[in-house]
């Protein structure tokens, strides 16, 4: 999954063209922003939301652990969209101030969709 770049003199337009480069429908779209400097975000997985996570501005690193393997994807605004599945644990670090990132998410806000324990996400698999 990646956006399409059309640069010209003036600059670039990136574009995500929905529905081909997300592979749900989007329900909900929001940003994190004006995030303290040492902070984590995220510290959950979620039961059936897939979000799909762009940074636009800054950096940031977002762990995965499926339960089996954990991965480690450092992403900036050149970084292609990261797509996270439904039962993966994640967490967001490396963000400042200064850093936003988009996500789209395939379902409305559900707080019975979050699991926060890491051990009752394990024991959900």
């Amino acid at each position: 999954m990646t956006l399409q770049r059309i640069s010209s003199k003036k600059g670039d337009i990136e574009v995500l063209n929905l529905p081909e480069a997300v592979p749900f429908v989007v329900a909900r779209i929001y940003f994190l922003r004006n995030t303290t400097a040492g902070s984590v975000r995220g510290n959950h997985a979620l039961r059936n939301t897939h979000q799909l996570l762009a940074m636009l501005s800054g950096t940031a690193t977002v762990n995965l652990d499926n339960g089996v393997g954990r991965t480690q994807t450092f992403v900036n605004p050149d970084s292609p969209p990261l797509h996270i599945t439904p039962n993966v644990w994640r967490s967001i670090e490396g963000m400042d101030s200064s850093s936003v990132m988009l996500v789209l998410a395939s379902t409305t806000y559900d707080p019975n969709d979050y699991i926060h324990d890491y051990e009752a996400f394990l024991e959900s698999l």
